[in-house]
């Protein structure tokens, strides 16, 4: 990850799609990010703190960012999140076995959502590797 990465590399994450396969991950692409450990919940401070991390280095980089999406793996279990600069809010955990369609729509959901579900404020445009204010009607 460039620029500036923090200790650990990302586990998990979703990053723009206009972003090719086969360029270098930048935190500044990242739109969905996420923490995997095969440990029990015992580790859920250690592991939130990191997500959290994640996302203030995220908010960083995307200065106009809203709010951030994350998740925990912890085995089978799943914590959605969603961080906004005033903290984090999430529903109840699920096992991802008990409930697989639920994992593939979370993850589907990810994968599919517009700029504005991410956070991301849609006055900003991109092209490319560009950003750029886009002109109001």
């Amino acid at each position: 990850m460039t620029p500036s990465q923090p200790e650990r590399q990302l586990e998990i994450f979703i990053k723009h799609r206009d972003v090719p396969s086969d360029a270098k991950h930048d935190w500044r692409d990242v739109r969905v990010v996420g923490e995997h450990t095969i440990s029990s919940k015992d580790s859920w401070s250690q592991k939130f703190l990191q997500l959290a991390t994640y996302v203030r280095h995220i908010f960083s980089l995307q200065p106009a960012r809203r709010f951030v999406h994350g998740l925990l793996l912890f085995g089978t279990i799943m914590e959605q999140w969603v961080f906004d600069r005033s903290g984090a809010y999430g529903p109840e955990a699920f096992d991802v076995t008990a409930d697989p369609g639920r994992f593939i729509r979370a993850i589907a959901g990810y994968a599919l959502m517009s700029d504005e579900e991410l956070g991301l404020d849609t006055f900003i445009e991109r092209n490319g590797p560009k950003q750029y204010v886009s002109k109001f009607q």
